[in-house]
């Protein structure tokens, strides 16, 4: 039977586990992100969860204060943030009140890094990627169709819905079903403003970097003399001319799908590492792999 099982005790004493958890929650509150571990995220959504469930978090009255100024710290700060912005934010949530976003690794000890966030804050992560994927499938379609508008489209109307992906719609929906209106329009806005970034930056930067030929002029002095080859290397030097923006090491072209390969954390992870053969049966190669075919591999009566 194992026992010990009901939270994790990240190598540390029960005082100093509480402790630490009591100051990751009050920053939370103060800061609406912070940056931790995974197993400190996931304890520390769980104490999160308790602040503003069914506990004190809601109620409001003087006993719930009482209980809040005990377990968080910098009174000052969380203590008109619990009760105030975030009991208003949070007034017709049921549950589900932090969100935990996986960032990598951390530099140094390697540790799995993440980002946790009360959801529905004015910098939250999800609502801006959500955004971005909207307008993306926006100027997809709007491509195969042969035009793209500038409008937008409403969650509940049949004809917008099917523009989307599934997993958009999902999201969409999750994104969304707290907000007011003006946090819905300001996120069909940046939907549009993504979608019309990812229209506009090819044609405004011409594309990547990229060499032009270059022809000398009528009116140039060089255009009338003889092409030598101390004239050629001086017109292949004068050709390196370029054009277009410069991509930067690890940068991702806006609208491009991710791909693991050439992504900085799939760098980072060894994605263009070496990669070793397939393993292979010794056996099969040896013999049973020459053998016609129905044939298998010899019996005891053989």
């Amino acid at each position: 039977m194992k026992h010990g099982m009901t939270f994790r005790k990240l190598s540390r004493t029960s005082s100093h586990r509480m402790l630490m958890l009591r100051n990751l929650v009050s920053s939370l509150i103060e800061h609406g992100q912070i940056k931790t571990t995974v197993a400190k995220a996931k304890e520390t959504a769980r104490l999160a969860e308790k602040v503003w469930g069914s506990t004190f978090g809601k109620q409001g009255d003087i006993g719930a204060r009482r209980q809040a100024e005990a377990f968080l710290l910098k009174h000052n700060i969380t203590m008109p943030a619990l009760f105030g912005e975030l009991a208003e934010r949070f007034r017709d949530r049921p549950g589900g009140y932090t969100r935990i976003h996986r960032f990598g690794n951390r530099f140094g000890d390697n540790a799995p890094h993440t980002i946790i966030e009360l959801v529905d804050g004015p910098h939250d992560i999800k609502f801006e990627l959500t955004a971005r994927a909207v307008g993306r499938e926006w100027v997809e379609h709007y491509l195969v169709n042969g035009e793209f508008k500038n409008d937008t489209v409403n969650v509940d109307d049949p004809s917008g819905r099917g523009i989307l992906r599934p997993i958009t719609e999902v999201n969409l929906q999750k994104v969304l079903k707290y907000r007011s209106e003006g946090d819905q329009r300001r996120f069909f806005m940046r939907a549009t403003l993504w979608a019309t970034r990812i229209i506009s930056e090819p044609i405004m930067h011409k594309g990547l970097r990229r060499k032009i030929p270059w022809t000398p002029r009528k009116d140039e002095d060089e255009y009338d003399k003889p092409l030598t080859p101390e004239r050629k290397k001086h017109l292949a030097k004068r050709a390196l001319t370029f054009e277009g923006r410069r991509q930067g090491a690890g940068e991702r072209l806006v609208g491009t799908p991710i791909d693991k390969s050439t992504s900085t954390l799939g760098i980072a992870s060894g994605a263009l590492g070496r990669r070793g053969l397939p393993p292979k049966s010794r056996f099969w190669e040896a013999g049973w792999k020459k053998l016609p075919a129905g044939a298998g591999p010899p019996t005891l009566q053989e």
